[in-house]
């Protein structure tokens, strides 16, 4: 026991859909230390827990038994006990059908400190997602929400004869093994077999697949159909509904995953787009930025103003730029009389950011396009001093020394292997090729993502690459490579949609 007292959060992290977090949750979740989770959770979820956390995963997963509910106590009580802030992350919400009475009833009588961080329950969410309201005037006036789970069914089957008089919606979750029984026993109670009924698998996420029928057809519909848990079943009249209200699948990106593998900062900007589109993102940052702790752009910031031009390949280089100035002593000001260009539109919104303004930006966002464009305004006697990444590419350069300018570089940072978030269940989807586009910003990006998943077949897969330098790199693994209508981010999520 440590002299820090430790503290445990029960919180439900909503369906799949990573969106369905909560901002309280999420915020729970960036402070933890230790993350207890179950196996209900989304890619999007899994890649919130913070790199650094101890991850202990509690769920079924590949045909392996669930970890027993009192061995999870132990965990929770042993974490706690050990000074950590400990986050017990749970699909849906923790007091629906999701054992967290019993988890916050073990933790208060250990004395150890708990908060609930109540979550969106998939019995609403998933149907809301099916364009199936629970309750519709006209249609339902009540929602009664039940578990399907076979366990709960051989112990306690419920009275199906009044829940064929309930008159309002139904709602089974945990349900696809006992579909079967559900929809006999409502059937043998009076529950006309017209009503209609829906089964909904894997709600909120970009494999969500929805099954309409009626009650006595669902659950034959449901086996040709294949569904496989998790799924959620609706009976009443308000799931016929679906075929007139469904909305996700006009979203551009339903149903596909899409994997991110920016750095982490940008990488989750990214994903944040990709699922405003209605797309899966899948966390996993293969690289990331690092300081030179020596030499680099420290070593020119005493004669920066003998350059005629500047040029900036990265929003990275420009932050390194900025940072290494103000270390000299010196800002903005210091720049005076020289040019500046930028690689592209977000680099140029940068450098705007620390008071610049690019004097020339290329039509095509590259290095080749930057060095073509910036031949046409440099002479021999120019001076041009090229910010970039250590072992970056060269094609910048190549072209600005054929133009016979004083051409110097200077390394602002460099790039490495990103201590990524990923869960085993990540690595598990991305080794089994369970996603349908991969991401690259840069062809370090490429090597790093080659590096972190050996062995996974990549010949035929197709990968949105920002610009050619990055599309050449994919293509050296047998990638199908997609270039965007422009270089930047916002571009590639434009072409995503289009595909």
């Amino acid at each position: 026991m440590t002299g820090k007292r430790g503290k445990v959060w029960l919180v439900g992290a909503g369906p799949s859909d990573a969106g369905l977090m909560t901002l309280r949750g999420y915020n729970v979740l960036q402070q933890a230390e230790s993350v207890v989770y179950d196996h209900l959770l989304g890619g999007g979820v899994l890649s919130m827990i913070p790199p650094a956390a101890r991850k202990i995963f509690v769920g079924k997963s590949s045909g392996h038994h669930s970890v027993p509910q009192e061995e999870i106590i132990r965990i929770l009580i042993e974490e706690a006990g050990q000074g950590r802030r400990v986050v017990r992350l749970k699909g849906g919400d923790p007091f629906l059908f999701g054992r967290g009475g019993e988890e916050l009833s073990a933790l208060r009588a250990a004395s150890i400190p708990c908060e609930v961080v109540p979550g969106v329950s998939s019995a609403i969410a998933v149907p809301a997602y099916a364009g199936i309201p629970v309750t519709y005037r006209g249609y339902s006036s009540s929602v009664h929400i039940f578990t399907g789970h076979p366990a709960a069914l051989g112990k306690d089957l419920p009275d199906f004869s009044v829940l064929a008089k309930l008159g309002g919606t139904l709602v089974f979750l945990m349900s696809v093994s006992a579909a079967a029984t559900v929809c006999a026993g409502l059937l043998q109670a009076g529950m006309p077999p017209q009503t209609p009924a829906a089964a909904i698998e894997n709600g909120t996420s970009a494999r969500q697949r929805t099954i309409c029928a009626t009650l006595g057809a669902l659950p034959a519909k449901m086996e040709e159909s294949g569904i496989h848990p998790p799924a959620v079943l609706v009976i009443g009249k308000t799931a016929a509904l679906s075929k007139q209200l469904e909305w996700v699948s006009a979203m551009p990106l339903h149903g596909k995953r899409i994997v991110v593998t920016r750095p982490p900062a940008a990488c989750r900007e990214f994903c944040r787009k990709i699922e405003a589109m209605g797309g899966e993102a899948i966390a996993f940052p293969c690289i990331e930025t690092f300081p030179l702790k020596q030499g680099g752009l420290a070593d020119v910031m005493d004669r920066i103003g003998s350059f005629t031009w500047i040029t900036f390949s990265s929003t990275a280089g420009v932050d390194a730029f900025f940072k290494a100035l103000f270390a000299a002593g010196t800002d903005a000001r210091g720049l005076a009389g020289v040019k500046i260009a930028s690689v592209g539109a977000v680099t140029a919104e940068r450098l705007r950011l620390h008071g610049i303004v690019p004097e020339l930006v290329p039509a095509q966002f590259d290095g080749r396009h930057l060095g073509e464009e910036l031949a046409r305004h440099i002479g021999t006697r120019d001076a041009v001093l090229v910010v970039r990444a250590k072992a970056g590419p060269r094609a910048l350069e190549d072209v600005l020394r054929k133009t016979g300018a004083l051409v110097e570089t200077a390394d602002a940072y460099e790039t490495g292997p990103s201590a990524r978030n990923e869960t085993p269940e990540i690595r598990q989807m991305l080794a089994q090729g369970a996603f349908d586009f991969l991401t690259f910003a840069s062809p370090s990006a490429v090597k790093g993502f080659v590096q972190a998943v050996p062995g996974l077949a990549l010949s035929g897969r197709t990968a949105v690459c920002i610009g050619p330098e990055t599309a050449a790199e994919a293509r050296k693994y047998g990638l199908e490579t997609i270039l965007p209508c422009s270089a930047t981010t916002d571009g590639m999520l434009e072409t995503l949609c289009e595909l």
